[in-house]
C-alpha cells in the first residue's frame, strides 16, 4: 500500500475514517516532527502552540468529526491528566485539531499544563471521523 492510501474498516458508521498516530512531547521545547523518531505515524504533524497546548495537523480532510482519545505514555510520575480536544476545523485542505493537556495542581485546580521531555513520555491519539456524502 502507497503512502495516502486508506484501508478500510468495519464499522456500523458508514463511510468512518480513524487517523491514529504517536507523537513525543518535548517540554516547553517546540516539536521536531521526525519520522519515527518524535512522531510515529504517517500524514500528520504536530507543534506546540502554549503551555500544554498542541495544533495536530492532519493531512487532508476527514468530514464530520465524531470522536477523539489521547492518551499520555509517561515514564515520569509527575506526568499525568487529561487532554481535551479543544477544536476541529479544515484549513487549506487540511484537518487541524486543537488540544490541551490538564495537569492538576497541588491546590487540586486543573489547569493547562506542558509534559515533560522524558526520553519515554509520548502521547498517543485516535481521531474519528464520519465522511459520508449523503444526509440519512
Amino acid at each position: 500500500m502507497a503512502d495516502g492510501e486508506f484501508s478500510r474498516i468495519l464499522s456500523r458508521n458508514p463511510a468512518e475514517v480513524r487517523v491514529c498516530g504517536r507523537f513525543k512531547p518535548n517540554g516547553s521545547s517546540p516539536i521536531t516532527n521526525t519520522q519515527g523518531s518524535t512522531i510515529f505515524g504517517r500524514g500528520f504533524s504536530v507543534a506546540r502552540t502554549n503551555t500544554g497546548v498542541f495544533t495536530i495537523t492532519l493531512l487532508g480532510t476527514f468530514g464530520d468529526y465524531l470522536h477523539g482519545d489521547l492518551t499520555l505514555m509517561s515514564s515520569t510520575i509527575a506526568d499525568g491528566g487529561q487532554f481535551r480536544v479543544v477544536s476541529v476545523a479544515a484549513s487549506g485542505g487540511n484537518t487541524v485539531l486543537v488540544v490541551t493537556h490538564y495537569g492538576e495542581d497541588a491546590g487540586g485546580v486543573m489547569q493547562a499544563e506542558d509534559i515533560a521531555s522524558a526520553s519515554d513520555n509520548f502521547v498517543t491519539f485516535e481521531f474519528v471521523f464520519s465522511n459520508l456524502k449523503a444526509v440519512r
